[in-house]
């Protein structure tokens, strides 16, 4: 798991649904943060921040308003300030639906077991179905799994019985400064849907799916460091014939060479084994990937598959990329065949599969690209507008950061979509709206705005810079899409007519009428 975060951070980047298994991760988890923050408020009501973290998380929904509403009220804990602000005539639902249901929590927190508590929370805030409702549903086994393992660990302090919610919330915070292979593990999920699994080879026992990619398949062997235990104990006999304890080949003695040769023939077939683990969770394609280095390893299993298939297998190569370590070789391999007695690579065949080609961004794109995430940050609402958070989260020098701020600025305020920007003068505003079509196919869209008597759809075409003349040819390939967004928003705001527009990165607005588009600057 030491490059998990990696695969996960690309995965998110790229908008890659996925589910792994991260060990000692549990704790670390949004739901499980949530039901943390809960539990400590039930025995801190002065917790105001564990409070607002509970409020907006899916067991109660509310929104950013419930919120200001409880920010904007006189001073007090935000305990206080619920009972003020929930129970006043048309009060939000979320507000004086949690009001009502943490007051009936905190009489239980100080009688009912930890375990008993917790059962009381789940059914009563229907948080497995609400958490369903919140995530994508990809992520949906996932979080169903750790809100399981998160009240199975109830159990495991004290067997469940006896410790008090303190000592519970004492005992987590301890968990998540422990070491990761002391912590709680992830949930296990059984099916992760529609979704890229990433688990170790021993996790992966007894699974299959349609296409396995074995990730970092040619590291080297690691060396061995430090004192090593050999232990000589036939199956067949009642005791051990000997131990040792050694550093290194130095210190073996020749007449114990042959009890270290055996060992060695023990660990290279049980790497064999796991190998044949990983190659045999494939049911129609096994793609096999790792970093080149300028040794050639070929103890590596990608070095034996290499050999057993031929070098008729290696299908593409990956050039070196600036700041990424050496290059990354392929192999793809056709069904593998499960019914083998004994472990063998030489049952897989190669399928011709192409060549692989890195395409690289231009100068143009990567700004255009920048220049979206930009305009997605600072537009409201609410808008950040740390500059030095921004530009770190861009990974941009001074010079790139100055002419991104300068064209988001200019586009935000332009006269002609200033009404679009600016909270006086439209209903609502939403940024990164997600949506699922009919056929259950997630969507996102840049920003609707909501007017008295319209709603816009505007899409960012931020790495696109088109022209007065050339409008209509620079909106041509978006058409079908935006006529999808139309469709799906109709249905939303059937009193309001919808209306679409591309903006590009200079600013040039283009509106795509519902048969024949209007451009306009």
């Amino acid at each position: 798991r030491a490059n998990l975060e990696t695969y996960e951070r690309a995965l998110r980047l790229a908008r890659v649904p996925y589910v792994s298994s991260r060990q000692g991760g549990l704790l670390d988890t949004l739901e499980c943060g949530d039901l943390i923050a809960l539990l400590t408020f039930l025995i801190t009501p002065f917790a105001d921040l564990c409070l607002a973290q509970a409020l907006r998380s899916p067991p109660f929904g509310c929104t950013d308003g419930d919120l200001m509403a409880l920010a904007q009220e006189a001073d007090g804990s935000w305990w206080g300030r619920l009972h003020a602000v929930a129970g006043r005539e048309g009060a939000s639902p979320a507000l004086a639906r949690a009001l009502a249901l943490l007051q009936g929590w905190l009489a239980l927190a100080d009688t009912l077991p930890v375990h008993d508590l917790l059962d009381r929370i789940y059914f009563e805030g229907e948080l497995p179905e609400r958490y369903d409702a919140a995530v994508p549903e990809a992520m949906r086994g996932a979080v169903q799994a750790n809100l399981h393992a998160f009240m199975e660990l109830a159990l495991n302090v004290d067997s469940g019985r006896y410790p008090s919610l303190p000592k519970f919330i004492n005992e987590l915070h301890e968990l998540r400064r422990a070491r990761a292979e002391e912590a709680p593990d992830e949930g296990l999920v059984g099916d992760a849907g529609n979704a890229v699994r990433i688990l170790t080879i021993h996790g992966a026992k007894g699974l299959e799916a349609p296409i396995v990619w074995l990730l970092d398949a040619h590291a080297a062997p690691r060396n061995e460091r430090g004192y090593r235990a050999v232990l000589d104990w036939p199956p067949e006999s009642s005791r051990p014939r000997n131990f040792f304890l050694y550093a290194g080949k130095r210190e073996c003695a020749r007449q114990w060479q042959p009890v270290f040769d055996a060992e060695a023939q023990l660990e290279r077939r049980e790497d064999l084994n796991l190998l044949y683990v990983a190659m045999t969770r494939a049911r129609q394609a096994l793609i096999v990937s790792g970093c080149a280095s300028a040794r050639k390893v070929e103890a590596s299993w990608h070095g034996k598959i290499t050999n057993a298939l031929g070098e008729a297998a290696v299908i593409g190569a990956m050039p070196s990329v600036p700041g990424e370590p050496g290059r990354c070789e392929f192999i793809r391999t056709g069904r593998m065949n499960s019914a083998l007695q004994e472990p063998a690579i030489s049952s897989a065949a190669a399928i011709p599969t192409g060549n692989r080609i890195t395409t690289r961004q231009t100068p143009a794109q990567r700004h255009g690209i920048r220049l979206h995430a930009l305009l997605e940050w600072i537009a409201p609402p609410q808008p950040m507008i740390d500059r030095t958070w921004l530009q770190a989260r861009l990974e941009a020098d001074d010079a790139e950061f100055d002419a991104l701020w300068q064209d988001a600025s200019s586009l935000v305020q332009a006269p002609h979509l200033r009404r679009f920007f600016d909270p006086d003068r439209y209903l609502t505003a939403w940024k990164e709206l997600p949506y699922r079509t009919a056929a259950g196919e997630n969507r996102r869209l840049d920003r609707l705005v909501e007017f008295e008597d319209e709603v816009w759809i505007l899409d960012f075409k931020a790495a696109e810079r088109a022209r007065e003349d050339n409008l209509a040819a620079c909106a041509a390939p978006y058409l079908g899409q935006m006529k999808e967004y139309r469709a799906a928003m109709a249905g939303v705001f059937a009193l309001k007519p919808v209306r679409c527009a591309l903006v590009f990165g200079n600013g040039l607005f283009y509106e795509i009428a519902p048969d024949v588009g209007q451009a306009s600057a």
